[in-house]
């Protein structure tokens, strides 16, 4: 079963990189429907949950995090690889966690042991994997114009270390290096940390460097005693993952039909997540169903969430026969920049707009 999952989650990797966000989706969608219809995942607390759900008070997620952030040192938020969309809900955290005085961003998808990423103020393809995709592109430009200091925490593989065993002490390694390259320096530094999947989880707690399934949220902890706050985006969007985890996604957005992302709080006050283990992370993000937009033909979240403009693209470029991939890169960018933005057109048929953040653009194609 997991074989199958590997291949359409890469592929899925693969479409994102090319600018297909749907497409991306769509497919990681058939993967978990295929690993779903070999193995039922039905929790029995959903009943419980679904109640909390349609009880559950809403409101932004970005002013959320930012109140709940103010006393905070270090703020994880985690994506899935294969969604822009996480990526354009990152920029826009960062911009507001920097002006409240956050100085340090630490990616996972900065190479191992990189001493200096995104050099010169753009990304280009030796930063790192997942940002050679657009929106992380985009992401990352935003920030390096904002003034953050970029850390790589990617442990690299050691001597006579299995790739179990690396596996295994991965988080805490991560966390090490949080620690070594940032807090060591500067203790008081205030760290954004973004991270795939399950790495910002906080629970079980870590006893040691070995443990395992202790993730660097835990890890963080146990090394320097600072409680972050974790922030899971991975659930409560529209993906298809498990039948209980788009029941609970359906539910929630039928409860609290907001058309930008959101938090749920319990009448408490408490924040409330779902389909984790409880203390996993400390908020849940809910995303709305953005579609496609009829005009620039492009996910509606790109101009809502992230705030790109559509551009069309040159006419000179468009083919004139079969299909072409045109990318844009911020005019005075050079030559081996990643693309801010790429579309894929073909001859005879309108083309998609380019969704751009406000600048000048230069353009190349690959047929």
């Amino acid at each position: 079963m997991w074989e199958y999952a590997s291949s359409f989650d890469t592929l899925a990797v693969a479409q994102a990189f090319a600018g297909s966000a749907s497409e991306a989706i769509a497919t990681s969608n058939e993967g978990n429907r295929l690993a779903q219809s070999l193995r039922k995942q039905i929790s029995a607390a959903r009943t419980s949950q679904l109640a909390q759900l349609q009880h559950a008070r809403a409101e932004s997620a970005i002013a959320a995090i930012v109140k709940a952030a103010a006393n905070r040192q270090i703020v994880i938020l985690n994506e899935a690889h294969n969604v822009s969309m996480h990526r354009a809900f990152a920029m826009k955290l960062a911009r507001e966690l920097r002006r409240m005085g956050f100085d340090y961003l630490a990616c996972e998808t900065f190479a191992t042991d990189h001493p200096n990423p995104i050099a010169g103020g753009y990304v280009h393809p030796n930063d790192g994997y997942f940002s050679r995709e657009p929106m992380y592109a985009t992401f990352l430009q935003d920030a390096a114009a904002d003034g953050w200091k970029f850390v790589s925490y990617e442990p690299a593989s050691k001597a006579g270390v299995s790739p179990e065993q690396h596996a295994r002490r991965r988080d805490y390694e991560m966390a090490r290096n949080i620690v070594t390259r940032i807090l060591e320096k500067n203790p008081k530094a205030r760290i954004f940390m973004y991270v795939g999947y399950g790495h910002g989880s906080k629970m079980p707690l870590s006893q040691s460097e070995d443990d395992k399934p202790s993730h660097v949220g835990a890890q963080l902890r146990r090394l320097t005693g600072i409680d972050p706050l974790s922030i899971d985006q991975v659930t409560l969007f529209p993906e298809y993952q498990t039948r209980e985890q788009q029941t609970l996604y359906r539910a929630a957005v039928k409860f609290h039909p907001l058309t930008q992302p959101f938090v749920l709080s319990t009448r408490g006050g408490q924040f409330l997540t779902v389909g984790k283990l409880p203390g996993q992370y400390d908020l849940q993000v809910v995303y709305p169903g953005y579609g496609i937009d009829k005009e620039t033909m492009r996910p509606t979240w790109m101009a809502k969430l992230a705030g790109l403009a559509p551009m069309k693209a040159p006419a000179d470029m468009l083919p004139k026969s079969g299909r072409r991939l045109l990318y844009a890169f911020r005019e005075n960018s050079p030559d081996d920049a990643i693309a801010l933005d790429i579309i894929s057109t073909t001859a005879g048929q309108a083309a998609p707009s380019f969704m751009l953040a406000p600048g000048r653009y230069r353009y190349r194609y690959e047929d």
